[in-house]
């Protein structure tokens, strides 16, 4: 996988396009990661535009060589709460899981992993908190499948064309 970066002369309109290539390790864990038959790993990210309540809300699935992108765009009576951004992202993230797989027959993963930006605490005492949390549970109580929400370090986030293609997805949904 490899990242374009532009540059562009003053002088000219032509553009220059280079790629930066991630290192080895890497390109083999992105390898491992698409071709995963066993396991269904998912991204989900959040995007907001400030003081207007309004999310993005993004989610990438890969398995066995198929990848997906979902997005969703979301009107909230919370505004500036990424945190709140996040949660809603994993609900809508596990509410696609059921589409995936109808959709992509050649898939039959054995459980499923969920990447977020967020360390989830299923206590979190903020109403607004509790609301999102609650939609989690229900979507989680619907799957037959064992299932298991990671939180992504930044490390876990370079050079990982899954999780940019989430965030990018929930961009994409506010305009952004």
């Amino acid at each position: 996988m490899r990242k374009r970066i532009q540059h562009r002369s003053h002088s000219t309109e032509q553009q220059i396009v280079s790629y930066k290539i991630p290192p080895r390790e890497k390109q083999k864990e992105i390898q491992q990661i698409l071709w995963n038959q066993k396991r269904l790993t998912m991204y989900s990210d959040c995007s907001q535009i400030l003081h207007h309540g309004i999310y993005g809300l993004g989610a990438m699935f890969v398995c066995g060589g198929t990848t997906r992108t979902y997005s969703k765009k979301i009107y909230s009576r919370y505004v500036n709460k990424s945190t709140l951004g996040e949660y809603y992202a994993v609900a809508f993230t596990i509410q696609q899981v059921p589409s995936f797989l109808r959709d992509t027959k050649e898939v039959c993963p054995e459980y499923l992993k969920l990447f977020t930006d967020i360390e989830i605490q299923w206590d979190h005492l903020r109403e607004e908190y509790q609301e999102a949390i609650n939609d989690i549970q229900k979507q989680l109580a619907v799957l037959t499948l064992p299932f298991e929400i990671s939180n992504m370090t930044n490390e876990e986030k370079r050079c990982n064309p899954f999780y940019r293609a989430a965030h990018n997805a929930s961009r994409k949904a506010i305009g952004k």
